[in-house]
């Protein structure tokens, strides 16, 4: 395990209001409610977050929209990639990831 991954994980399991999941085969933060919030994939965490938080996290260099796991030209609308080089944010984007899944249906 790498040192992202263990550190996303560490995040996952300090979280009151979420769970570990799966999305697509990656490990995932989900929401009480069951939606996903965000997922670990390639050494990135890749978060569904609120238009605000999008803009501020697209201000990070190396951020970009996230793509679909097994098609990466396709872009995913609202999910927002974060390199490792930005670990120290992920509990951050974590917790408005996960703000933000539980306001939806």
């Amino acid at each position: 395990m790498t040192d992202a991954e263990t550190h996303f994980h560490s995040i996952v399991s300090g979280m009151n209001n979420a769970s570990a999941g799966k999305m697509f085969g990656a490990h995932s933060l989900k929401a009480s409610n069951g939606n996903t919030a965000a997922f670990f994939w390639k050494n990135s965490m890749v978060f569904k977050l609120d238009e605000q938080s999008r803009q501020d996290a697209l201000q990070l260099s190396g951020v970009c929209v996230g793509s679909h796991i097994y098609a990466p030209d396709r872009k995913m609308t609202g999910w927002i990639s974060i390199p490792t080089c930005h670990a120290d944010n992920w509990t951050h984007y974590a917790s408005k990831a996960i703000e933000f899944v539980s306001t939806l249906k």
